[in-house]
């Protein structure tokens, strides 16, 4: 993931595109090579024989793959690293990242499986499919009994903001009720608070996730960890309430949020 970060880095200061050559920030998709013969860490494949079973995974926003050529023996650590590069291949690197949860390496082909040229119209019409950026609401208890209340941004792919690698947490107690949740002059209070932080955050990060429990709610916010502009308004806030608390951290892959997602 970090990888991803750099690389996108590198890719916004480097200069315009020449004759002679550019950066690109990821590998680009290269069907063409699915129909190649090559010789691979010493072993040798037909890339035209590979096949993909392609299942939508149980949230409905990415495949698990199962990738089979009939030179996998099952017996070579390799193996797994080149059906990544086979995908990556067919689909490019930011796609393998944005849509594929899980690939496993077939000996044996399985029903049900496509020529694997065909894999990136699947992957399309599920794109297609996919709704619009939108919030989701979800309420649950914690192990303690209390109640908790989760707000996150769906879908949520670090990959489609790979600038934004720094992780805030912005807590903030309010006045509770007997359950731990916000009483409605609180929930007002708190609804404006985050409106005010989104404008001062402005583009240079983005609000993903907020969790309420326990008489305080946590906004998970990410931004540029090289703008210091973007760490400095949320900081700001903090100052301005004696009782909120923000911590910053590393997360160029948004694990902080995944429990979300």
């Amino acid at each position: 993931v970090g990888a991803f970060v750099e690389s996108e880095r590198w890719y916004r200061a480097a200069p315009p595109p020449s004759s002679r050559w550019s950066f690109v920030p990821a590998r680009s998709a290269k069907p063409d090579m699915l129909e190649s013969i090559i010789t691979y860490r010493g072993r040798t494949f037909d890339l035209s024989l590979t096949r993909v079973h392609a299942a939508v995974a149980r949230a409905g926003d990415g495949f698990i793959l199962s990738v089979h050529n009939p030179g996998f023996t099952g017996q070579w650590d390799d193996e797994h690293g080149l059906c990544v590069l086979l995908l990556e291949w067919l689909l490019g690197e930011d796609d393998v990242e944005r849509w594929v949860r899980r690939v496993d390496c077939l000996v044996h082909d399985v029903q049900d499986s496509i020529p694997a040229a065909e894999l990136p119209a699947r992957v399309a019409e599920l794109a297609q499919a996919s709704p619009e950026p939108h919030w989701l609401l979800m309420q649950g208890t914690l192990g303690s009994g209390d109640p908790i209340l989760v707000r996150v941004l769906r879908p949520l792919r670090w990959i489609d903001h790979p600038r934004f690698d720094l992780h805030t947490a912005l807590r903030i107690p309010f006045d509770a009720d007997e359950q731990g949740l916000p009483r409605a002059a609180a929930s007002d209070d708190l609804g404006g608070l985050e409106d005010s932080l989104v404008r001062a955050l402005g583009m240079r990060g983005m609000l993903v996730a907020t969790e309420t429990s326990k008489g305080a709610r946590t906004f998970h916010f990410y931004s540029d960890a090289e703008d210091q502009n973007g760490r400095d308004a949320l900081d700001a806030a903090a100052r301005e309430r004696r009782s909120v608390t923000a911590r910053h951290s590393l997360d160029p892959g948004w694990r902080k949020v995944q429990d979300f997602a």
